[in-house]
Parts: C-alpha cells; sequence; structure tokens
C-alpha cells in the first residue's frame, strides 16, 4: 500500500491553493504570490518571484515553500481550466 507521506500531501494542498489564488478572478489572496515578469521564453507564464526573506519565520511562508515546485511544473498543468483537472494532471505527473 503506497500511502503519500504528510510532506507530499502538504506539497500537493500548497500547489492546490497556488492554483486557486492565480487562477481565480477575484481571489483575495492573489497578491500574496508575485509573478516573475521577465522575458524567458521556457516554461508557463505563471512562474512566481522569490521573495527575499531576513527571517525564518518568513520562509516557511507558502510562496517560499513551493517557489521551485510550482515554477518547475509543465503547462499543460498549470494552465488547466479547472480545480479537478489540475489535481488529476498533476497526480499523473507526480507518479
Amino acid at each position: 500500500m503506497q500511502l503519500p507521506t504528510l510532506s507530499d500531501r502538504r506539497k500537493r494542498g500548497d500547489l492546490i491553493v497556488t492554483f486557486q489564488a492565480l487562477t481565480a478572478p477575484l481571489s483575495p489572496i492573489k497578491h500574496l504570490f508575485p509573478l516573475a515578469h521577465n522575458s524567458r521564453t521556457r516554461g508557463h507564464c505563471l512562474k512566481l518571484s522569490k521573495d527575499k526573506f531576513q527571517t525564518t519565520v518568513r520562509q516557511h511562508f507558502i510562496v517560499n515553500r513551493i517557489f521551485e515546485s510550482w515554477n518547475s511544473l509543465p503547462s499543460d498543468i498549470v494552465m488547466c481550466d479547472s480545480i479537478s483537472s489540475f489535481k488529476r494532471k498533476f497526480d499523473a505527473y507526480n507518479v
């Protein structure tokens, strides 16, 4: 029986929250996820910019926790139409 670890479940949940925040038109937490504005053509258009922090409390904030995982996702997962399709594609990608 292959159960996911707690860290895997937390990462999946954080990525789902990030997807909801970035794709919902009137998300109240969208401002917490700063997008990287660069002209690189690799990856998807919703790449996050990494926050700089001076305290250890800030490093555990959701954006800093999922920065690398979110930016490494393929564009077909990030640009899904719905949350259920995001979950399905992420689970298939993460296997």
